[in-house]
């Protein structure tokens, strides 16, 4: 039996036209890194094209592309509740991104251990439903010498996702002190080999262009330091690392938008455990100020007046004399890589903005607050029927108290796809997976979820379904 809905006054199929990205468009990319896996690609890292006594070149990458649809042949919705800057990503991408990594080692004093390295990476990213494509060309561009010294100490400079802590259900970048800038460092300062216990240093300057005053309505570019100082890989045993960072930013004047230097600090902490098919990350991370950043992917100060309430940037959204937010997060996975594999995720997040929305020259409105609260609870659970074929169920709820637009509520989800892959694992790519997510959310949400990207139909509504199918493949 067909599924139908009526649509002004004619029946239809619910799934009756699939709209994406253009697949010409990333087919270079996906005929690539298709054939660049290989039969095991369980994990992204260069894969060594050429190497010789002299030299090295690798390419990694990542890609995820598919086609998708709501109701009536819309396009997929995306459904995030209002408030975090991060949705659970299984069944729920509305979107193509892609990127493509360069690596050179050039070997010194005919030692491979001392050598000086060149990284350039590229992105892009489009959005279901859209006409265009957009493309980073410099996503990284770092130069990095290594152990010239012989002291293992590591020098590097350009722009680089450095240390970054992620919880990949959520595509959530928790920990991310440089992405989006550009920065110098220095690492190896205990004499440890890369990925051993260590202290790194570095600094970063990010910029934020083509900002508008709330003071003036004047077009400018606003300027973050960043220096940021981190321990990680303290070894308490053989199973449990611990891991310590502290940042200080500082956000620059500028006269012609009439926005007053800011200051900011951050500190964060936390526990890595391996322990055969169980591993855990436990973190807490806490910002002040000029060091919350603008979201997850781009680590530069936020502005005070964002735009996100009602699209205004009219509106003042943060006080960063006042602005503070405290996180605790939980990312617990067993996989035995033979049978079943299961992730469990947690996150609980403080975020007070130092003040209710208001335009420059009124007060807030009564019923509006400064403060908004997110937990968020979510689990993937695979059974490996063989190894090539699979099947996966995620379960998971948000829960917001965003008082800076007065609503609250849950959004709950569910998503069920009969995965492809090459081989067994949590992480292993690539995978192709058709897929079908059912999302239901609160009264107080409505307008606000399931009305994006493109046509997606759930504006009006508190429910939605979305189905279709994605590749996604990183080595």
């Amino acid at each position: 039996m067909t599924n139908t809905t009526s649509y002004k006054g004619t029946t239809k199929p619910v799934f009756d036209n699939f709209k994406a990205v253009s697949p010409l468009r990333m087919l270079p990319l996906l005929l690539l890194s298709t054939w660049l896996s290989g039969p095991d690609a369980t994990a992204m890292k260069a894969v060594p094209m050429q190497e010789n006594d002299d030299y090295a070149f690798g390419i990694s990458g990542y890609l995820r592309t598919g086609i998708g649809t709501s109701k009536g042949g819309n396009t997929q919705a995306a459904f995030q509740a209002p408030g975090p800057q991060n949705k659970y990503s299984l069944g729920n991408q509305a979107d193509t991104y892609g990127e493509l990594e360069f690596d050179y080692v050039q070997y010194l004093f005919d030692d491979k251990n001392k050598n000086i390295e060149g990284v350039w990476m590229v992105s892009g990213w489009e959005a279901f439903d859209s006409d265009s494509m957009t493309y980073n060309l410099t996503e990284q561009l770092y130069g990095r010498a290594n152990n010239l010294f012989g002291n293992e100490i590591d020098l590097w400079i350009g722009r680089r996702f450095f240390e970054r802590q992620a919880i990949h259900m959520l595509d959530r970048q928790w920990n991310n002190p440089g992405q989006a800038g550009e920065g110098l460092g220095i690492e190896g300062l205990l004499g440890h080999q890369p990925g051993e216990h260590d202290l790194k240093l570095t600094l970063f300057h990010f910029k934020d262009d083509d900002v508008i005053s709330y003071v003036n309505g004047e077009h400018n570019r606003l300027h973050t330091y960043a220096f940021d100082a981190r321990w990680v890989k303290y070894p308490l045993n053989d199973r449990w690392d611990l891991n310590a960072s502290t940042t200080y930013s500082i956000r620059m004047e500028n006269e012609e938008l009439g926005y007053q230097t800011k200051h900011g600090f951050g500190a964060s902490a936390w526990l890595d455990y391996l322990n055969g098919d169980f591993s855990n990350q436990a973190g807490l991370v806490v910002r002040q100020g000029a060091n919350i950043p603008i979201n997850h992917w781009n680590s530069a100060s936020v502005r005070e007046n964002p735009g996100t309430f009602n699209g205004d940037p009219d509106y003042v959204e943060n006080d960063l004399d006042k602005a503070y937010s405290i996180e605790l997060n939980n990312n617990w996975l067993y996989d035995n890589q033979e049978s079943w594999a299961l992730n469990i995720v947690s996150i609980l997040q403080y975020r007070n903005h130092g003040t209710a929305p208001y335009e420059e020259g009124s007060a807030p409105a009564a019923n509006l607050g400064d403060d908004e609260f997110w937990f968020s609870l979510g689990g993937r659970f695979i059974y490996y029927v063989t190894k090539q074929f699979r099947l996966s169920m995620q379960l998971s709820n948000d829960y917001v108290d965003n008082r800076q637009k007065d609503i609250a509520g849950n959004l709950s989800m569910i998503t069920f796809t009969p995965e492809f892959s090459l081989a067994k694992g949590y992480y292993s790519r690539p995978v192709l997976r058709p897929f079908v997510t059912y999302a239901t959310w609160s009264g107080d949400f409505r307008g606000e979820i399931g009305n994006g990207p493109g046509s997606a139909p759930y504006g009006n509504d508190t429910s939605g379904l979305t189905a279709g199918v994605q590749f996604e493949i990183w080595w």
